[in-house]
């Protein structure tokens, strides 16, 4: 390249002067600069003086040939492409040319310039690429060298720098080891500490904690090891403020003490007080350390000592008494606001004797020297102005500052309380009388108000339903079916301060379920489609008497909750209404089931049941009371007699029926009855239809068919009354085999609950 004109140059060494004139002009025309040489010396003296970009040079010239102009031209310019153009030919020319540096070998005659420039310019290219190779090669030896002396002054500067750190740690290790003795001493000290005492790093997280506080918040050691933040045993309410004090802790500030509410690891919360400071390392603040005390005791005392004062004040506030302080000297130090009101004013330093009970010395009950000698005195008195009877309790205090002796006085009337004793004492006596009438009743007559009975098992029935009948706690009659467990509600009721009020029985077991808390509460207009009128309920219908809940254990537990609260006496709300009724009743409920087991089963709940199971009555089975039969057999014949002559008894009749087994009770046995009076003819044969369960096990009883008998007074029975007696045959056999159990009786007939329950009454069953 010319360094002046910045053109690539070609030297061409030929001695045939056409070719090289030609070769000449055809790179001058692609913008080359051409030399020219007819010989290989010449052509040296041009190269040592142009230094051509490429050579192009002929073999077979005279003098020196091509050969030897490579072989010295490689020793001059050893980087400049060399090309051979040649006529011969020969091989061991080409590899001969090869080996001294020759880039390419042309043949002649040169047929395509284009042959040539192609040549020329790949030597240049590959001239280039070593000239760029080599020169990057120098360049990175020279980079190589540099980095190389700055890695060895860093090498000895981090040796030195290695040197001193190595000390340094040896330093801080023995630091280190000293710091780690310090805080398992503080630790050990700690553990043996009765309140909270923490560690928290300044990213939060606590990083230690004795074994008082881990009982107290509930954790464990491997907690704490699990990354365990600080903030989190802090209740959501005071996390933001407890966060903002410890920020300005890692300030440098030292805030102490600090009131918060902790959360423990189960989610329960107290009341804490923290006292906390920072924790230096090395002159920087590293975390904080504090202690933490439980104050849910102390709490617990204020607010009891609050709550005491407040009953105390509010106590002596609407306290209904009189209650009044006096020195030994009988001046008034206080007086509540009840004694004020009585007196009309404020008698604090009068003497008591005189501005109290309007004497004019001390009162001869006054218990002033008992009281010096620190004696509680108790007593009634009869009041001197205006003849009411009070109940005084006198107690020594002593007054703050100089500690001298004073009695206090708390005075109640209890006028109301002496008249109600006196009138109790006159019922007790009435009960007396009316308890002696009755068992001379029962004596007498077999009777008990409606209970036809005389047994020892009824007498202790008797005894508890009187006991019941003065009582207003609810009652529970337990009894097989047909045992008698209404009439016996009613008794309660009739013999109670509840006579003139209602009676209302509730067949629970009837009642559909999604009908039961309507009927029970009622509802008022447009509660419901087809409301379109107010109705009331069991509840409202009982109010001033007794609801009584047969078959109780029927109702569904969700009812229950509902109920409940009704016989609590928190009232009840009508389906459709906004305001809760609050009626006065008395809640009798009877069962045939075990309501333990239901209450195992969760078909009743066990509020309700100790809500209702209070006062509890047995009914004894009519085969634990076989001598009453002959009582109940008479006054059922007397019953279906009507105004007809009670008829002989047919032989043997009541040894039968003293030998039935009795699975439906009273309610069989009178069934028994009543069909003897009106099937009088047949009666042996009926009679022994009702006892073939005699002495048998539960459910052993067999089924025996419909008999069609002949209607009283009829030889020839129509068929509807007929079908009727053997309807009301089969529900009876059907009753007292599944021991009027309804629901099962109802699904064997293939009718509903309701329609059964109108054929029972319907039939008189």
């Amino acid at each position: 390249m010319d360094p002046y004109s910045g053109q690539m140059s070609v030297l061409i060494i030929d001695d045939d002067e056409a070719i090289c004139k030609a070769l000449g002009n055809y790179f001058e025309d692609l913008g080359f600069i051409a030399y020219q040489a007819d010989a290989g010396l010449e052509g040296l003296d041009v190269l040592l003086e142009c230094r051509p970009d490429a050579v192009l040079v002929d073999l077979a010239m005279p003098g020196m040939g091509g050969l030897e102009f490579l072989a010295r031209a490689r020793e001059i310019a050893p980087e400049t492409p060399m090309i051979v153009v040649s006529g011969t030919g020969h091989l061991e020319d080409a590899v001969e040319a090869s080996r001294l540096g020759a880039v390419d070998y042309i043949t002649k005659p040169i047929l395509d310039m284009a042959v040539v420039e192609n040549s020329v310019k790949r030597a240049l290219e590959h001239s280039r690429l070593k000239r760029e190779n080599r020169d990057y090669s120098e360049r990175l030896e020279d980079l190589v060298l540099i980095r190389t002396e700055a890695l060895r002054q860093r090498t000895q500067a981090l040796e030195e720098a290695n040197a001193h750190l190595t000390e340094e740690m040896a330093h801080r290790k023995k630091t280190e080891e000293a710091l780690r003795a310090s805080e398992a001493r503080f630790r050990e000290l700690a553990d043996l500490l009765p309140q909270t005492v923490f560690e928290i790093d300044r990213p939060g997280k606590l990083v230690f904690m004795n074994k008082h506080g881990l009982r107290t918040l509930g954790y464990a050691r491997e907690d704490i090891d699990r990354d365990v933040q600080a903030i989190l045993m802090v209740s959501p309410e005071d996390r933001k403020r407890i966060g903002e004090i410890f920020s300005r802790l890692l300030e440098g500030e030292v805030i102490s003490p600090n009131e918060y509410t902790a959360l423990r690891k189960d989610g329960s919360q107290f009341p804490a007080m923290m006292y906390s400071s920072p924790v230096l390392y090395q002159g920087e603040i590293v975390g904080s350390r504090g202690v933490l005390f439980n104050l849910t005791d102390l709490k617990r005392t204020e607010k009891a000592l609050r709550d005491s004062q407040a009953r105390l004040s509010a106590i002596i506030e609407v306290f209904e008494g009189f209650i009044y302080t006096c020195t030994q000297d009988y001046r008034i130090t206080f007086t509540n606001k009840k004694l004020q009101q009585y007196l009309g004013k404020n008698c604090v330093g009068d003497l008591c004797y005189q501005a109290i009970y309007g004497q004019d010395s001390p009162c001869e009950r006054c218990a002033m020297d008992q009281a010096a000698n620190g004696e509680t005195v108790r007593q009634e008195f009869l009041g001197p102005l205006d003849g009411r009877w009070y109940y005084s309790v006198d107690t020594p205090v002593r007054e703050a500052g100089d500690g001298a002796s004073c009695k206090q006085s708390i005075v109640i009337d209890i006028t109301d309380r002496k008249t109600a004793e006196e009138a109790l004492r006159q019922s007790e006596a009435q009960l007396r009388e009316e308890n002696i009438r009755l068992r001379s009743s029962i004596k007498r007559s077999g009777r008990f108000g409606s209970i036809i009975g005389k047994s020892e098992a009824m007498e202790q029935v008797y005894e508890t339903i009187l006991k019941a009948a003065v009582s207003t706690a609810s009652v529970i009659i337990y009894g097989e079916s047909g045992t008698g467990k209404e009439l016996a509600a009613r008794t309660i009721h009739e013999m109670s301060r509840r006579a003139q009020g209602p009676f209302v029985p509730v067949h629970c077991g009837a009642i559909p379920p999604n009908l039961i808390e309507s009927e029970f509460f009622g509802y008022k207009k447009g509660a419901f489609t087809g409301a379109d009128q107010d109705k009331p309920g069991f509840l409202a219908s009982a109010d001033k008497g007794t609801l009584f809940l047969d078959e109780v254990g029927e109702i569904p537990p969700a009812m229950q909750v509902k109920l409940l609260r009704a016989i609590a006496g928190d009232g009840y709300t009508p389906l459709g209404g906004r305001e809760a009724l609050y009626p006065d009743i008395r809640f009798v409920a009877a069962t045939n089931r075990d309501l333990f087991d239901l209450m195992e089963q969760g078909a009743l709940r066990e509020d309700f049941f100790y809500r209702i199971h209070i006062l509890p009555i047995h009914l004894p089975p009519l085969r634990q009371r076989r001598e009453d039969i002959p009582l109940l057999v008479r006054h059922f014949m007397e019953k279906y007699a009507g105004d007809q002559p009670v008829p002989a008894m047919p032989p043997d009749f009541l040894k039968n029926l003293q030998k039935a087994y009795w699975r439906g009770n009273v309610r069989e046995l009178e069934s028994a009855v009543h069909r003897f009076m009106t099937l009088r003819d047949t009666a042996p044969q009926s009679l022994e239809d009702s006892s073939a369960g005699a002495g048998a096990p539960k459910g052993a009883r067999p089924a025996s068919p419909v008999r069609l008998p002949k209607l009283l007074g009829k030889e020839e029975p129509t068929l509807k009354e007929v079908a009727a007696a053997a309807e009301r045959e089969y529900i009876i056999q059907l009753l007292e085999r599944y021991k009027w159990n309804r629901s099962r009786a109802a699904e064997i007939l293939g009718v509903d609950r309701r329609t059964l329950f109108r054929k029972i009454k319907e039939y008189g069953l």
